[in-house]
């Protein structure tokens, strides 16, 4: 077992220098602007995940924000109204629309096996009779 555990270490760690030795020193020609808004882009990147669920709340928190703007504000509560139907009926449409493919479960890239063993009778047959012995 020890073996096996040095490795795997053996294995990460030449990954790693093979990682860092291949990137050299030195800056990528490019155009500033650009990659300033890459850096930001990335950086709200991992830390703004749009889902049907935030959506949503957003929509009705505008509509619901309409209500102390029309209050406040006349003239403004028509677009907050148009904004929040917008994102309410984006967020009902994405979450139809999205799909919701198996992901491969991967561990120090090897594939995991997540599913239980199948046993006979697994399908609709066998739920309903062992539903109808209980």
């Amino acid at each position: 077992m020890s073996q096996r555990y040095q490795r795997e270490i053996e294995e990460i760690l030449r990954q790693a220098g093979e990682s860092t030795s291949s990137k050299g020193p030195g800056r990528t020609r490019g155009h500033p602007f650009l990659a300033r808004l890459s850096r930001l882009g990335r950086a709200i990147g991992g830390r703004i995940y749009l889902n049907p669920g935030r959506l949503l709340f957003t929509g009705v928190a505008l509509l619901l924000s309409a209500v102390l703007v029309s209050a406040l504000i006349p003239g403004m509560a028509g677009p907050v109204v148009w904004a929040g139907l917008i994102l309410f009926i984006l967020a009902y449409a994405l979450f139809f629309a999205q799909s919701n493919p198996r992901v491969e479960k991967r561990w120090r890239g090897r594939v995991i096996d997540s599913r239980p063993p199948t046993r006979r009778g697994d399908g609709w047959q066998g739920r309903f009779q062992r539903w109808l012995r209980r």
